[in-house]
């Protein structure tokens, strides 16, 4: 048997165990594919419309992170759709139908602002971050450090 039957053969009985139930290519579909993802609004978020050179916008305060991000009218729309029961799929659509206008794009980038400045209740996952301070954590002189900082501290 070849590792390209063999390859093969898993992949099928991969399958197989997700239609009976197993469920894990579609869960794991549903967590890797940003259309998929439903927004939430963080809890204690404040928006207030102000009036500037530009006209109307909006600004987001979350109080208990202390940022602020900025809202155009239309991003504003959207954020009022962030309630956590609507996917950025629906998100796109209710543009369009509200503007004419498929904005993909606009909406992605508007979420992820959001989820970068703490605005979602789903907090961003900084994964590059964590593998290099567990990395760090296996180097000797880290653990040498940490067993100086025991000494200094006592």
């Amino acid at each position: 048997m070849t590792a390209n039957s063999l390859l093969g053969e898993a992949q099928g009985d991969i399958g197989r165990a997700g239609d009976v139930g197993f469920g894990l290519w579609a869960w794991l579909k549903e967590k890797v594919d940003p259309v998929q993802y439903r927004p939430e609004a963080a809890p204690g978020v404040v928006a207030r419309q102000l009036a500037g050179r530009e006209g109307q916008y909006y600004i987001l305060k979350n109080p208990d992170t202390k940022t602020y991000y900025r809202l155009s009218e239309r991003d504003h729309f959207l954020w009022q759709l962030m309630d956590g029961t609507q996917t950025v799929k629906d998100l796109v659509v209710a543009y369009f139908l509200q503007y004419g206008s498929f904005a993909f794009a606009r909406i992605a980038t508007l979420v992820e602002g959001l989820k970068a400045n703490l605005f979602l209740k789903e907090r961003p996952v900084y994964v590059y971050q964590q593998v290099r301070g567990q990395l760090q954590r296996r180097k000797p002189a880290y653990r040498l450090a940490q067993i100086q900082q025991l000494f200094v501290e006592k």
